[in-house]
């Protein structure tokens, strides 16, 4: 062969190494078809957590064929000059090559949709999808290397993907958490309802663990396969050898992020939350994990309310057969999410029969909507235990309809209620369209649960449970009622027809209902954050932090009403009351503010008029904000702020108290009760310091108030029952049953509305197996 023909062959071997492979042009397509779908897909059509999950989980796909074509490539040309790691390096330079045209739509697509931190989405992207075919490729290399023929490797690959992803299913089946850090999609964050999604070390730590997986691997590869080049002109073109000392550094490094994983914070299991909540009590139907340092009279009050609500949901559901509950109570929202990944969220795992909860109040708020779901597990379909057609497609309406139909909150307006104004309003979502899960999540949540509560209550109260239980277990109301969904549907719709509204129902519904689902939100995670770091920095008495958090969330969204309320309300916190004003005044001029938020503007206007001591202003706004009829906690804090008002000057402790947006310090307590002893006549005044000793945990003082302001007789309705309420609370959790019995039975006899009896005889019914009358 001569010199020129010679050449001709090198030139044809170099371009054909060069030329990319079909598996790379057919992950380009692929990645580029999804990224381009998901650019017209609300909430994740922006460089964010979403847009880089679902990517991340595609180029876990495509990454490892990618890998296999370049190893076989090289195999069959030069194999014995190539080591692994360089071989490595080319493969996944081709697999990041693959994600520039997704990166290039989803940024291109900025500029048709508003993204708020891009910084944060480039930081998501290298997290997610461009660590996962880092990873992904070094498993793909390893296999490509072990078996000869392409389709084999191929195969394999497919097999440990599946693998991988039915490992990271079981333990989300059996641990505790509702986040999930694999080496899929890198991190799933957990419940759509925890607007606030940020990346963090625990993802970090969990992508290096997994590269130190894959690289070790792929070092063992190496080493036992020897394919390291034999002669020493080539080692200059060599990063690092595989040897065995390599090796060892990547396997050590990933057993130590292994051993560690719970608390550098992507661990999840249960023996990490039970030495946190190792104190545990027992019940005939539960097991309730606190923190050590809980009194054992409040763990033991927390362990009653359980009982209790098992009890109210059999007297709705009938007698069920089910093991002992084990319940998880955090002492905080941020603890929760640091072990579980779910912070506003509580939630329950029907199919484990665990509830997994946060607060330690009495009674505790979610309680009861949690322990439904676990319950319904009693007659819920295999396997997971809830509502679902053939076991897998979840029938969501049903699901949390049924929570929300058996626990049937005590409040002045109820579901049906809500729901009726929500369909005079026009806010209500389609019915039918609830009982799917894409329906359901993508619709507003407050509507979702409110309008599927309070259809199934209603079928709950015309057809009985038995019916309600077949269609729960069958995930379909067509199975277990005799008539088709339309029937029931128009039935239900008659039904809400004939409810009478109060004329401030429809006031309060526009402003109830007027936020839109997280896909139809503006920037919903990094809006969510500023918020939520402007709350934390003002609990932490920084303001000037809290004034810069509200400001960028302004510069995203200047127009947005909310917003500028949290703005005026922080400059007054920082006690720049005129600033407030100026920022109240601006909001009142949009046109589109609704009656509801226009009437709190008020009072947060009349907040700003004490700070500057204009208090006959001050009166106004609040008797604006009153004559709205909002809601009885805002008449009741409206009542006080006005009582106070008229007492001025002296009163200027109470109002210091009102305002303020935490727990008051011992000064301020200490100021307010001198000026009771002045002025014993200030029944408002007895009233407050009752809910505040009540906050304290302290009912002995509490009741000591509240009975103090109940001889006095507040004149403000609202006022009064709260008083009864709070009051009979109190005695509830001294254990003076019978006096409690007396005040309930006071609260009977002259009630405002159907709320005021059915609170009283709630808790008439906690007293009854432990009174001694």
């Amino acid at each position: 062969m001569g010199i020129t023909e010679t050449v001709r062959v090198d030139l044809k071997n170099t371009r054909s190494k060069l030329r990319p492979s079909r598996s790379f042009w057919a992950a380009v397509t692929l990645l580029l078809a999804l990224s381009i779908y998901l650019a017209l897909v609300p909430l994740f059509d922006l460089l964010g957590y979403e847009f880089c999950a679902a990517l991340s989980f595609l180029a876990s796909m495509t990454a490892g064929p990618v890998a296999i074509a370049v190893i076989k490539k090289y195999q069959s040309t030069a194999a014995f000059g190539q080591s692994v790691q360089r071989l490595y390096l080319k493969a996944a330079l081709y697999n990041l090559l693959t994600l520039l045209p997704p990166l290039a739509v989803i940024v291109l697509n900025a500029f048709r949709v508003q993204n708020c931190n891009l910084a944060k989405g480039f930081l998501f992207f290298w997290l997610m999808p461009l660590s996962t075919v880092l990873i992904s490729t070094g498993w793909g290399c390893a296999i490509g290397f072990w078996f000869k023929r392409r389709f084999a490797a191929g195969a394999v690959y497919i097999m440990v993907w599946i693998f991988v992803l039915v490992f990271n299913l079981l333990e989300f089946w059996f641990g505790p958490h509702m986040d999930s850090y694999n080496q899929l999609t890198g991190w799933i964050a957990g419940p759509i309802y925890d607007e606030v999604v940020e990346p963090g070390t625990a993802l970090f730590f969990s992508r290096l663990f997994g590269l130190c997986v894959s690289m070790a691997v792929l070092g063992l590869t190496g080493f036992l396969k020897n394919r390291q080049p034999k002669s020493r002109d080539h080692q200059s073109f060599y990063l690092w050898r595989p040897t065995s000392r390599h090796t060892w550094i990547w396997f050590l490094g990933g057993v130590f992020l292994w051993m560690y994983s719970d608390a550098l914070g992507f661990g999840r299991s249960h023996a990490s939350i039970q030495s946190i909540l190792s104190q545990t009590l027992e019940s005939e139907h539960f097991v309730l994990h606190v923190r050590p340092g809980l009194s054992a009279r409040r763990a033991r009050r927390l362990l009653d309310d359980h009982e209790f609500r098992y009890r109210q949901i059999e007297s709705v559901l009938g007698p069920l057969k089910l093991p002992r509950i084990h319940s998880y109570v955090f002492s905080s929202s941020s603890l929760k999410k640091r072990h579980l990944g779910a912070e506003r969220v509580q939630y329950a795992k029907p199919w484990q029969f665990s509830l997994y909860l946060h607060g330690e109040e009495f009674p505790h708020a979610a309680l009861k909507h949690e322990l439904i779901h676990v319950m319904a597990a009693s007659f819920g379909s295999w396997p997971a235990k809830t509502s679902a057609r053939f076991g897998v497609w979840q029938n969501v309406g049903l699901l949390e309809g049924l929570a929300v139909a058996v626990e049937w909150p005590v409040v002045k307006y109820d579901p049906h209620t809500w729901s009726a104004a929500q369909k005079q309003i026009g806010k209500a979502p389609r019915l039918e369209s609830l009982f799917d899960p894409l329906g359901f999540w993508s619709a507003p949540a407050r509507g979702s649960y409110n309008l599927t509560g309070s259809f199934v209550r209603f079928l709950l109260d015309r057809y009985g449970p038995e019916r309600l239980k077949n269609a729960y277990r069958s995930g379909s109301l067509r199975e277990a009622y005799s008539k088709p969904p339309s029937e029931l549907f128009a039935e239900y719709a008659a039904f809400l027809e004939k409810l009478p509204l109060e004329p401030g129902v429809i006031t309060m519904a526009a402003e109830r209902f007027a936020a839109p689902s997280i896909f139809r939100k503006s920037c919903a995670h990094e809006i969510a954050y500023l918020k939520d770091r402007t709350f934390h920095w003002m609990h932490q008495g920084k303001c000037a932090r809290a004034e810069s958090s509200i400001q960028a969330a302004l510069d995203h969204l200047p127009d947005d009403a909310d917003l500028r309320m949290i703005s005026a309300d922080v400059k007054l916190r920082c006690n720049r009351p005129l600033e407030a004003e100026k920022e109240l005044l601006r909001i009142q001029k949009d046109p589109a503010l609704s009656e509801a938020k226009l009437a709190r503007i008020h009072g947060i206007s009349g907040d700003a008029m004490i700070a500057m001591h204009r208090y006959l202003q001050a009166d106004s706004h609040y008797q604006t904000l009153l004559d709205a009829s909002l809601d009885d906690a805002t008449e009741r804090l409206v009542t006080i702020k006005l009582a106070a008002l008229q007492k001025q000057p002296k009163a200027e402790p109470f109002l210091t108290l009102v305002l303020q947006a935490s727990l008051p310090d011992a000064s301020a307590l200490l100021r307010a009760r001198e000026y009771l002893s002045e002025h014993p006549d200030f029944t408002e005044g007895w009233y407050l310091l009752g809910k505040i000793a009540l906050q304290l945990d302290n009912p002995e003082l509490a009741i000591q108030y509240f009975h103090q302001a109940y001889e006095l007789g507040p004149a403000n309705a609202a006022l009064r029952v709260e008083n009864l309420r709070s009051l009979a609370k109190g005695l509830y959790l001294l254990g003076k049953y019978d006096q409690c019995a007396q005040i309930l039975a006071v609260l009977l006899e002259t009630p405002r509305h159907p709320e005021d009896t059915a609170w009283a005889l709630e808790w008439l019914e906690r007293i009854s197996p432990t009174s001694p009358s």
